[in-house]
């Protein structure tokens, strides 16, 4: 079912696309969120601590975003950055308000993190590049 939902979300938005960074940029967005959805589902099944759920709303922010800005790349752009925040910000908020709750070794949540966000920078920088190629989603 995700693995469809994957190759059906990149052909919806990046079908029309004649613009080279943007469809990259929608590959790349759309490949790191289901790689970390099937990450986290395996995570969150295994482990019984609630702060993994608190992943999903990087998600949930960025399908959000991508809906408010209608998939428009400079928009796309800001929407990626602000879920590379997001997602750099969670490790933070889960040691703060799970100071006590047993957890995996920081450095490989540190390491997760800043993986997924990097992919999520990467494509937001190719998204500002085919903004500023001033190629738009056809009308």
């Amino acid at each position: 079912m995700i693995l469809f939902a994957t190759g059906l979300t990149y052909e919806l938005v990046a079908r029309k696309m004649a613009n080279k960074a943007y469809r990259f940029a929608v590959g790349l967005a759309v490949v790191a969120g289901f790689v970390f959805t099937w990450m986290n589902m395996v995570r969150t099944t295994e482990s019984e601590n609630p702060a993994n759920w608190l992943n999903y709303s990087v998600l949930v922010i960025g399908a959000c975003g991508a809906a408010i800005v209608r998939f428009e790349p400079r928009g796309m752009a800001r929407v990626l950055f602000a879920t590379a925040f997001l997602q750099l910000l969670i490790p933070g908020l889960v040691y703060f308000f799970t100071r006590n709750h047993p957890g995996p070794d920081a450095a490989t949540v540190v390491v997760f993190n800043v993986f997924f966000a990097t992919l999520f920078v990467v494509s937001a920088l190719l998204f500002r590049r085919a903004s500023a190629q001033k190629v738009g989603l056809p009308k």
